[in-house]
């Protein structure tokens, strides 16, 4: 029978079990401790893949001037929604307008939530996560006030003839 001792030294435990039930009895720990740490592992960084998650809520509802709104949710964390329509601009132009939100978990862990409006105007996200715009500096502000308030002027003959004569 095999008795095992508690002690510091670690080789003194692996010389009992070799020396009192051969090299096999050391291999079967060995193999069993490796075999419950892989499982331990397996079930640490058990997700549910994107290509196989279920919809847990989904709506969708829409009317007859070509409104709509969605809704969806699935087991692995991914939501969204949206609400859209179609608006009348002038006579001749219309534009979809669409306000909605979607969130999910990067592969990193961190929540992605994003807001967004896309009208005529474009696609306008909104998120902590999207980079933020760097300020403009100082000099490139005096810059573009300076271009403003000096527009451009065409040189036409009228300007060189007004230019001899004031020299």
């Amino acid at each position: 029978m095999l008795i095992l001792r508690a002690e510091r030294n670690s080789t003194t435990v692996t010389k009992h079990l070799v020396t009192d039930r051969g090299f096999g009895a050391y291999r079967k720990l060995v193999m069993k401790n490796l075999v419950v740490l892989l499982c331990a592992i397996g079930c640490a960084c058990a997700t549910v893949p994107d290509n196989v998650a279920n919809v847990v809520r989904s709506n969708f509802d829409h009317d007859s001037n070509g409104g709509y709104q969605y809704g969806y949710e699935t087991d692995n964390g991914i939501t969204a929604q949206a609400d859209g329509r179609i608006t009348v601009l002038n006579k001749d132009e219309t534009a979809h307008q669409v306000q909605g939100s979607v969130s999910y978990v990067s592969p990193e862990g961190q929540k992605i939530e994003i807001t967004y409006v896309a009208d005529e105007n474009g696609y306008q996200p909104k998120g902590d996560h999207l980079p933020k715009p760097m300020p403009i500096p100082d000099y490139i502000a005096r810059a573009l006030e300076y271009i403003a308030a000096h527009p451009y002027q065409v040189r036409t003959k009228e300007y060189e003839a007004k230019k001899l004569d004031k020299n």
